[in-house]
């Protein structure tokens, strides 16, 4: 696939993710809610950490079905753009 088709699939989410997943923030934010902690089993699309940024609240998605196996964040915290909130491996 070319370079747009590529970037395409990846914002529709029609591309598989293999191996294990790096949740990570793209701004700088506070953590408002952390919602698994580890060990805990998630599925894809389900939600794992909540970040305010611009006042606006994202909550961060696992896109494959997993364990959490690293959270490396608190509710409260304040994050830098591109920091590690989490890790999973799939199951």
């Amino acid at each position: 696939l070319d370079e747009k088709k590529l970037r395409i699939k990846k914002i529709r989410g029609e591309m598989a993710v293999e191996g294990g997943q790096v949740i990570s923030t793209s701004m700088p934010g506070k953590v408002v809610k952390v919602m698994k902690k580890e060990g805990d089993l998630v599925k894809k699309d389900e939600g794992l950490v909540v970040v305010e940024a611009m006042k606006m609240e994202n909550e961060l998605r696992s896109s494959i079905d997993g364990q959490v196996v690293e959270i490396c964040v608190k509710a409260g915290q304040t994050v830098e753009g591109g920091a590690k909130l989490a890790r999973i491996e799939p199951s």
